[in-house]
């Protein structure tokens, strides 16, 4: 059978894609942050860079295997967002589709975890010290940055 994939083992395609949804974080949390958008064409180029280096480096069907979960995390969230547009935006689903892309299921349960706690933690100190109030809303993406760092720091260390 034919293979077009590259000489680079997986776990290094692996963690180049994960390095790249990092970078995708922090600089969208920036955005998400000051302006409270999140830019369609920053989402764009890291989902392409991921699906190209998947596609040209990984396995014969890598690109196509997270897919289904992908599609799953799209109509969960993004329903959500239809039916409450306040609790979560657009832009972050398709930001949590990306990390779902690149970590898989179990990371990015992880990862979703780190970042919601975290999002409750900087919510409460708000409301705690009157800097907010309950209708007041957080950007997700700096906390999504911070668990998927968290992950990626802990991840690293094995």
């Amino acid at each position: 059978m034919l293979s077009f994939a590259l000489p680079i083992e997986p776990f290094t395609v692996e963690r180049i894609i994960q390095l790249i949804l990092l970078g995708l974080c922090f600089s969208v949390s920036w955005t998400d942050f000051k302006e409270r958008r999140i830019p369609n064409l920053a989402l764009l180029i890291g989902f392409m860079l991921m699906l190209a280096l998947r596609l040209l480096c990984g396995g014969e069907w890598s690109w196509l295997s997270a897919i289904p979960f992908v599609a799953v995390v799209l109509v969960f969230f993004g329903g959500i967002a239809l039916v409450w547009p306040a609790s979560i935006g657009m832009g972050d689903v398709k930001l949590l589709a990306c990390a779902a892309y690149a970590l898989g299921v179990g990371p990015f349960f992880l990862v979703l975890t780190i970042a919601s706690m975290t999002a409750l933690l900087g919510a409460s100190l708000l409301l705690l010290f009157d800097q907010a109030s309950r209708t007041h809303s957080l950007p997700y993406a700096p906390f999504l940055s911070v668990g998927l760092l968290s992950w990626f720091v802990s991840a690293f260390w094995e």
